[in-house]
């Protein structure tokens, strides 16, 4: 008797669990809209949308338009809609599970313009600026644990998200932890104090409007590299040109100061 019953029980848990797969096997396919902001190329994705996500191309099924594409295809400031049946796990950045493909909907041409005028896709060239100002001086990157990127005046329409894709990638590059704190709300948290106008385990990155006005083919704007009163770098006047496809990349520091 007791060895029918455990054979009930057993043959109870198999149905459970058979059923419990093919429920997970049949889940419904989902998609996210996103944009690539860093990662092109190199087998890793940083995207962002209503979050910032992380996504390894390999094994992706990818379409380029109507046609068969690769990772090769990819380019950053893409946008690019991801189909996955798994789930989203809750990391910062997010990683998709269950990834099936990634599609570009279009070529990429007129990425650095949206239909109402608006910036987009700046995202390429701000992480340029940082790597710029990185290798600028780099005696003020020493024994740093903590790299914040302000782009809270940066110019053009990037979202917040987009905003701290940038700040995540620019960071983990430097294997610093990244924060988005203005030099105010730096001394407000105790990363800095006043009396001493020193940060002596972090980096702030900061990039603000120019002087000139920027217009739909143009972007003003000006970049710092701050660690204390004395050690400092500061680009003025800087100007980038709308490139004719692609993503923005190049720009033109009109002068430098620092120690």
């Amino acid at each position: 008797m007791r060895k029918a019953i455990a054979s009930i029980l057993i043959l109870s848990m198999l149905v459970l669990l058979l059923c419990a797969c093919g429920k997970d096997a049949g889940r419904k396919e989902q998609s996210l809209h996103l944009r690539i902001i860093d990662g092109a190329g190199t087998g890793s994705l940083i995207l962002a949308g209503d979050q910032v996500y992380q996504l390894p191309t390999e094994g992706l099924k990818i379409t380029v338009g109507d046609k068969k594409g690769s990772p090769e295809d990819l380019a950053n400031g893409m946008m690019v809609d991801v189909a996955f049946t798994g789930s989203v796990e809750e990391t910062m950045p997010a990683r998709i599970s269950g990834a099936v493909s990634l599609s570009v909907p279009t070529s990429r041409k007129n990425m650095t313009r949206s239909t109402d005028g608006a910036f987009y896709d700046l995202c390429s060239l701000y992480l340029k600026v940082l790597d710029t100002l990185w290798y600028d001086n780099t005696e003020l990157n020493d024994d740093i644990e903590y790299i914040s990127v302000d782009l809270s005046d940066a110019p053009g329409s990037l979202t917040t998200v987009e905003r701290s894709a940038i700040a995540w990638a620019f960071a983990s590059r430097h294997k610093a932890v990244p924060l988005e704190l203005s030099i105010n709300e730096l001394m407000d948290t105790g990363y800095i104090h006043l009396n001493d106008l020193k940060w002596s385990d972090g980096l702030l990155f900061t990039i603000s409007s120019g002087m000139s006005p920027s217009t739909l083919g143009t972007v003003s704007f000006e970049g710092a590299k701050w660690r204390s009163g004395n050690g400092t770098v500061s680009y003025k006047n800087c100007i980038s040109d709308a490139p004719g496809e692609g993503a923005w990349t190049g720009f033109v520091i009109g002068s430098r100061t620092g120690s």
